[in-house]
């Protein structure tokens, strides 16, 4: 239970900086960051993540072997999807956005991910 409670008090503190950086930045362009953008997909997909798990609250591949591997696999491939996807709005003539990138699309799927496991394995299971 202690452990439990020192990870949520330390990804509390991460989010609160991570916030900080972001909304409290004295960047003026129009041009959004990258670190900017990134931060905030990584946030959306936790809301996502947090979203699926109301709706959906339980697993949606049962893995006994090995618990998370679905927090290395799932941002692998959704990067890669998204890599292809940025490769495919290039070709058409479209503007290039973060999220069609291997990083923006692995750290929203990260996102996603580490919220479903900490909610399903840590607070539903326990």
């Amino acid at each position: 239970m202690e452990l439990l409670i020192l990870l949520f008090d330390f990804l509390g503190q991460l989010i609160l900086e991570l916030l900080c950086l972001v909304y409290f930045n004295n960047d003026l362009s129009n041009q959004p960051n990258l670190a900017n953008s990134f931060i905030r997909y990584f946030f959306i997909g936790i809301i996502i993540g947090i979203i699926s798990v109301i709706l959906i609250p339980s697993q949606f591949i049962r893995l006994h072997t090995i618990p998370g591997l679905s927090m290395i696999l799932v941002p692998i491939l959704t990067g890669l999807s998204m890599k292809m996807w940025g490769i495919f709005r290039g070709k058409r003539g479209k503007d290039p956005i973060h999220l069609a990138t291997f990083w923006g699309g692995a750290i929203f799927a990260f996102g996603t991910t580490l919220s479903r496991f900490i909610l399903i394995y840590i607070i539903l299971i326990n």
